[in-house]
């Protein structure tokens, strides 16, 4: 039987599985799969022009009305697959300069302090691990990444210090015995690994409820992020949405 001849993002794929992280290529490999795939599969990547790349974005944009976020990673993805095409399948040269999109920036509404209130009093009330990783975003200002890769030895209390040196993801599983899983991995970048000094309240709060921080990493506890969307909906109500921001939650 003939071996079935691979595309030429396919190709381009397999270079980036042994070249970068296996979070960045499950990001890839997802562009690649839900967007790009379908597209190249109406149209010929050895016929594109600048014209049919505009009209895309356009699409993207204005019809799926993808996020500018999303959409400049696909177009990222789409230049670098076709540079590699250019240079290993002789593509003609496109210029992808020409090819831009006004960028929408969303304006923020601050949390106040009523708002903060609600979050603290409620962590104050109830002693969960749910509370721990509000309390955590609220005034240590973690990810939801760092918090559930935290470690009862990454917390100095006598220090008032928390050490930041992993991040939990979920990705596509690599066992394929489940569609996805959890993985603990180093921060995206390097200055994501840091020291975050603690106030005196927070320092206060978690030696008060040292009982519930384990060995154990949090993640363990808090596996589902629509879980903890749906706790933060039922605690804060219509200021969900703030605390989601606030705990740089994009998704």
């Amino acid at each position: 039987m003939e071996e079935k001849k691979l595309t030429i993002q396919e190709e381009w794929l397999l270079t980036k599985k042994i070249s970068v992280k296996y979070s960045a290529y499950c990001k890839y490999e997802s562009i690649v799969t839900k967007h790009i795939n379908p597209y190249l599969k109406e149209n010929k990547i050895e016929e594109l022009t600048e014209l049919h790349i505009i009209h895309y974005i356009d699409h993207l944009i204005n019809v799926m009305n993808l996020s500018t976020s999303i959409v400049n990673s696909i177009q990222c993805t789409l230049k670098a697959i076709y540079r590699y095409g250019e240079r290993t399948h002789g593509l003609k040269k496109l210029d992808f300069n020409v090819i831009k999109f006004s960028q929408k920036s969303k304006t923020k509404e601050p949390l106040t302090l009523e708002k903060e209130m609600i979050i603290w009093q409620y962590c104050l009330n109830n002693k969960e691990r749910i509370s721990l990783a509000m309390s955590l975003g609220l005034y240590a200002g973690l990810r939801i990444g760092e918090i559930c890769a935290l470690k009862w030895e990454d917390i100095d209390l006598d220090n008032s210090m928390i050490s930041i040196t992993k991040t939990v993801q979920r990705l596509k599983s690599e066992n394929h015995e489940h569609k996805t899983q959890l993985y603990i991995l180093e921060p995206k970048s390097t200055s994501s690994i840091r020291s975050v000094i603690l106030p005196d309240s927070l320092t206060e709060y978690l030696k008060k409820y040292n009982d519930f921080i384990t060995k154990i990493s949090l993640f363990y506890q808090i596996k589902k992020s629509l879980w903890i969307l749906e706790l933060f909906k039922k605690i804060l109500g219509k200021y969900a949405k703030l605390m989601i921001s606030m705990l740089h939650f994009i998704h």
